[in-house]
């Protein structure tokens, strides 16, 4: 189960690169701000399908646990709307390349600072 889910992240990873280079290139929609809302709409309605239609582990959404998450959230938020608007300026080859680097470049900055 592991290695398939493995594979299925990394297809979806690779695939919305793509549309949302395509959404933000192609029909210049630049609002990076509704994309990331829609696709996250999107996931929170697919997990709930699977967490009724099927015998998974998943718990069903509670807003005192979701504020408890607020902050990692909206960091997630501006991380997501961040790349979108690097993804509009770039080819999907250099941000591929760019975020692959960012585990790097958080590791050399974390030595730098914590010193």
């Amino acid at each position: 189960h592991m290695i398939g889910a493995a594979v299925f992240y990394g297809f979806c990873s690779l695939s919305m690169n793509f549309l949302n280079k395509a959404i933000l290139s192609s029909y210049s929609f630049n609002f990076p701000f509704f994309i990331m809302s829609s696709q996250m709409l999107v996931t929170v309605i697919v997990l709930d399908i699977i967490r009724v239609f099927t015998d998974s582990s998943i718990t069903k959404y509670d807003f005192s646990e979701g504020k408890k998450f607020l902050p990692a959230s909206v960091c997630f938020l501006l991380h997501t709307i961040l790349s979108l608007t690097a993804l509009h300026g770039m080819n999907i080859p250099m941000y591929g390349a760019i975020t692959r680097c960012t585990p790097l470049v958080n590791l050399l900055l974390a030595v730098v600072y914590l010193r």
